[in-house]
C-alpha cells in the first residue's frame, strides 16, 4: 500500500490529513512535516509522524502531498521529484509557467506522477455539466465568480493566481482547449502589493467567458452561467446545485419552459481528488489533474496578470 506524507499543517492541510487519514483502504498515511512544532498537534490528532524537515520524512513515503505558501511549491516539488517521490502540489502549480515547466520535465523524466490540487475537476456538479454542454447546442457566453471575503487575503500572492487559477483550470476541464486571447483588468485596495479584485475576459473565437474574481465581496460564491443555443446552466459549485434554464431567445420571439433542477450525486471533491492521486501514484496513470493541466492554469494567470498590468489584451500562444 502506498505510503503518504503531507508537506504543510495550515488550515488546509489539516483537510489533507485528514482524507488521507480516511483513505485508509487506499493508502498509509505516515506523517506530516511542518516547520511549525505547533502542528505536531495535527499529527498526534491523527496518530502519524511529525517532521520539522520535511526531507526527513522522504524516507518514509512513496508520495508527498505539498500543501505550503504558494512561493515556495517549486523548490518543495522539485526536491521531492528528484527524490524519486510522486507529488501532488495545492493550486497554483507554481508562480510562474517557467518553473511549473521546469516540474513537468521533470516528473517526466524520473517517471513521477505530478498532479495539481485542481479540486473542481473531482466536483460531481462541474463534471455533471460537462457532460450536459455534449446536447446543449452552441455555447453563447460564459460567466463565473470566485468570490468571498470570510478570510483573511493571501500574502503570497493576489486574487488572479489565488482564485484565478480555479476558473481557468475548470474552463480548460470544461471546454478541452485554450483561449485565443485574455483581458484583465485588476484593483488594489487593500494592499499595492497584490490585487483584490480582477476581472478577466478570456476570447475563444465564437464566445466569450468572463471570469470575476474578487477578496472584497461579503458572501462566497464560486459559480458559473454557461449560456447555450438551446439550454442555459447555473452552477452554484459550492453547493453543487445545477439548474437547467430550456430558454430558445431570437430577435422575434422568446420561447421558454420552465426552469428545474439536475440532480447531483454531492461529493466531497478534495477526498475524491486525494483518492485518484493515490491510484494515480499507485498505477503510474496520468492523473486528469496533472501537472501538464497545472501548467495552462498557471500561464492563464501569467497572461491575465500581464494583460492587467499592460492594460491591453493578450494573445494566448
Amino acid at each position: 500500500m502506498i505510503r503518504i506524507g503531507v508537506i504543510g499543517g495550515g488550515a488546509w492541510g489539516a483537510n489533507h490529513v485528514r482524507c488521507f487519514s480516511e483513505l485508509s483502504d487506499a493508502c498509509t498515511l505516515v506523517g506530516l512535516a511542518d516547520v511549525d512544532e505547533s502542528k505536531k498537534a495535527l499529527s498526534e490528532k491523527y496518530k502519524i509522524r511529525y517532521f520539522k524537515d520535511y526531507r526527513e520524512m522522504l524516507p518514509f513515503v512513496d508520495a508527498v502531498s505539498i500543501v505550503a505558501p504558494t512561493n515556495l511549491h517549486y523548490e518543495l516539488a522539485k526536491f521531492c521529484l528528484q527524490s524519486g517521490k510522486h507529488v501532488i502540489v495545492e493550486k497554483p502549480l507554481t508562480i510562474s509557467e517557467k518553473e511549473g515547466a521546469t516540474l513537468v520535465r521533470l516528473a517526466e523524466k524520473k517517471n513521477q506522477v505530478l498532479a495539481v490540487g485542481h479540486l473542481y475537476r473531482f466536483c460531481n456538479a462541474v463534471v455533471k455539466l460537462k457532460e450536459l454542454l455534449s446536447d446543449a447546442g452552441e455555447i453563447q457566453f460564459i460567466s463565473m465568480r470566485h468570490i468571498h471575503s470570510t478570510k483573511p487575503p493571501r500574502k503570497d500572492m493576489g486574487v488572479i493566481f489565488n482564485f484565478g487559477s480555479h476558473m481557468f483550470d475548470t474552463l480548460d476541464f470544461l471546454l478541452d482547449r485554450a483561449p485565443k486571447k485574455i483581458f484583465c483588468e485588476k484593483s488594489n485596495f487593500l494592499s499595492e502589493e497584490r490585487e483584490d479584485y480582477a476581472v478577466a475576459m478570456l476570447d475563444y473565437g465564437k464566445f466569450m467567458a468572463n471570469v470575476e474574481l474578487s477578496w472584497l465581496h461579503p458572501l462566497k460564491k464560486r459559480d458559473v452561467w454557461v449560456i447555450c443555443s438551446k439550454k442555459k446552466f447555473y452552477v452554484d459549485m459550492e453547493e453543487q446545485k445545477i439548474t437547467c434554464y430550456p430558454i430558445d431567445i431570437t430577435l422575434e420571439k422568446t420561447t421558454a419552459l420552465p426552469a428545474f433542477e439536475i440532480s447531483v450525486d454531492k461529493n466531497e471533491p478534495l477526498k475524491d481528488e486525494l483518492r485518484a492521486f493515490v491510484s494515480s501514484a499507485s498505477s503510474g496513470k496520468t492523473p486528469v489533474n496533472s501537472g501538464t493541466e497545472g501548467l495552462k492554469a498557471v500561464k492563464l494567470c501569467d497572461l491575465a496578470a500581464k494583460s492587467a498590468e499592460l492594460h491591453k489584451e493578450i494573445v494566448v500562444k
